[in-house]
């Protein structure tokens, strides 16, 4: 192999290298413009992500202010035991009412 053979080897094996890093130069670029489009979702994700996590814990809060008027309201209302045993007692007192009036009627008879 004479010096120019070789001299015309090395160069074709130069270009063929040269287009190679051509290429991965190419590869690399489209990989930076991904991975910087990858920041921004990634970015936007995080942002929507606090926001959601933000109101999710403001729905919790409502949530336990509801549950405990709830509480409350639940204790505040007479439910239909209590109204049985009140009108039982208001029975009871007209009853003793009656007799006491009778008793009164009868007294005031007897002066």
């Amino acid at each position: 192999m004479t010096n120019e053979e070789f001299q015309g080897l090395v160069l074709s094996e130069l270009k063929g290298i040269k287009f190679d890093i051509s290429g991965i130069k190419s590869e690399i670029t489209d990989i930076k413009s991904d991975v910087s489009g990858m920041k921004s979702a990634i970015t936007d994700i995080k942002s929507q992500l606090q926001e959601d996590t933000d109101i999710i814990k403001a729905l919790l809060h409502n949530q336990e202010i509801t549950n405990a008027k709830l509480e409350n309201l639940e204790l505040n209302t007479a439910n239909k035991d209590s109204v049985t045993s009140m009108n039982a007692k208001i029975d009871t007192l007209n009853t003793r009412l009656f007799y006491q009036e009778s008793e009164l009627t009868r007294l005031r008879a007897i002066k």
